[in-house]
């Protein structure tokens, strides 16, 4: 989504994916409104800005959508989804994380960015849910493709594919989906709710954010990682939809899954298991918990701090890679720091310097038993370094004789403009 934000999030130093996308169908016509909410608060990790379900009733032929700034169960509390008529055999969700469009502590003003998106012209229409993201000088050629007087909600790269989609040429939904995409240049994985009670799933030709089909005993589900099928009930197989393909299954059951675009040089985005993932989640054949205690083995390899140091985690995933730095030098890991969960929301978060740093300061609790001792933090990564610093400066304000920092994950020297938020070039600490 195009646009950039400053700084409003208590993860003032960490990379921010752009949101969680979720898809299901029933094949029998069971209601699936309450499993699309369950597999959102399942990626919450993926995105807190707000949350939207949108869900397609087949006999009225019409969408209903629904959604609110906040965590999933802020947005949809017990009885909301009733309370809106959100219900269908054919649902699709959505968790967002701010990186474009209206990013304002005012809620109200960014509500229109929220998702999933509805559009619908001459009696079709559809509903879309996106993770990823369109550069601008990309976006730009996108809206002016689109035809004259389009009533855009939002300044989101999100809403424009669904326009796109919309008015692109083809009889079928495959045919308008795969043309609307066509000459589209950056990171996209998308769930697709058709007036036709299909669904669709489509990843870039780079493969560069996550997207898992499932075939489950009464229908099939789409989602950003694994994590999210884990209420989904009667999963019988799922795997990675892969790089320029896109997941086609009728209402009628028909699963037909093939490559539309051509693989241009595949471009995983390795943000995802280093930070943004769920540890329980999988990237190939591995849990996210794996790849990080791997990651931590190899930082054994290369620095070794004497047993007098002790290894302490920064929460949360650069926890797993201080367990595997500890278990390759045969030591333990303390856990003498943790998130603040209790911490202010984002309406008490100013954009001012000196509430970022009161933001940062209630963002962990530390023990007590860090006073005299030599403290060697092992993080995921080191972005800006701005909590990094106040982390150090709080570890040795409590009594800490040293602390040292490590970092799991290579140096970060450059931006990324498909749906990772990171910050500015000038900002990156390692240059």
């Amino acid at each position: 989504m195009a646009g950039k934000e400053t700084l409003g999030s208590t993860e003032i130093d960490k990379p921010r994916d752009h949101c969680a996308v979720v898809g299901v169908v029933s094949f029998p016509g069971h209601d699936v409104a309450g499993v699309v909410r369950l597999a959102l608060h399942d990626q919450q990790n993926r995105g807190e800005d707000g949350s939207g379900i949108a869900t397609f009733s087949a006999y009225a032929g019409t969408f209903r959508i629904y959604k609110d700034a906040g965590l999933v169960a802020q947005a949809f509390p017990e009885g909301k989804l009733e309370e809106e008529g959100l219900s269908g055999s054919l649902a699709i969700g959505h968790n967002r994380y701010a990186t474009s469009g209206s990013k304002e502590d005012n809620l109200g003003d960014k509500a229109s960015c929220l998702q999933p998106y509805v559009v619908g012209f001459n009696k079709r229409s559809l509903a879309l849910s996106h993770n990823g993201n369109i550069p601008e000088k990309y976006l730009a050629r996108l809206i002016s493709e689109l035809p004259p007087g389009v009533p855009l909600q939002s300044d989101t790269d999100s809403e424009i594919i669904a326009w796109r989609i919309l008015f692109a040429k083809g009889d079928s939904w495959r045919e308008k989906i795969t043309n609307g995409l066509n000459g589209v240049v950056g990171a996209y994985s998308l769930v697709i709710a058709t007036d036709e009670g299909d669904l669709f799933g489509v990843k870039d030709p780079r493969g560069i954010r996550p997207l898992v089909f499932a075939q489950t005993q009464d229908g099939a589900a789409l989602v950003s990682e694994s994590r999210g099928l884990e209420h989904i009930r009667g999963v019988i197989e799922a795997r990675e939809v892969g790089a320029g393909e896109m997941v086609h299954i009728t209402r009628d059951g028909d699963i037909r899954i093939d490559k539309i675009f051509p693989e241009i040089n595949t471009a995983r985005c390795l943000v995802e298991p280093i930070y943004l993932k769920h540890p329980y989640s999988r990237e190939g054949d591995r849990e996210v918990r794996e790849i990080r205690e791997r990651m931590g083995g190899i930082l054994a390899r290369e620095i070794e701090f004497p047993e007098e140091y002790i290894i302490v985690g920064a929460p949360d995933s650069g926890i797993e890679i201080a367990e595997g730095y500890a278990r390759a030098l045969g030591r333990r890991t303390e856990h003498w720091i943790k998130k603040d969960r209790y911490r202010p929301g984002r309406s008490f978060i100013s954009q001012s310097e000196g509430r970022r740093d009161e933001v940062l300061e209630l963002k962990f609790t530390i023990s007590d038993s860090v006073s005299g001792r030599k403290i060697v933090i092992i993080d995921d990564s080191v972005i800006r370094g701005k909590t990094t610093k106040r982390l150090i400066a709080s570890l040795r304000e409590r009594g800490a004789s040293e602390v040292h920092v490590l970092s799991g994950s290579p140096m970060f020297i450059d931006i990324c403009d498909l749906g990772v938020d990171i910050a500015t070039l000038e900002e990156l600490v390692a240059l």
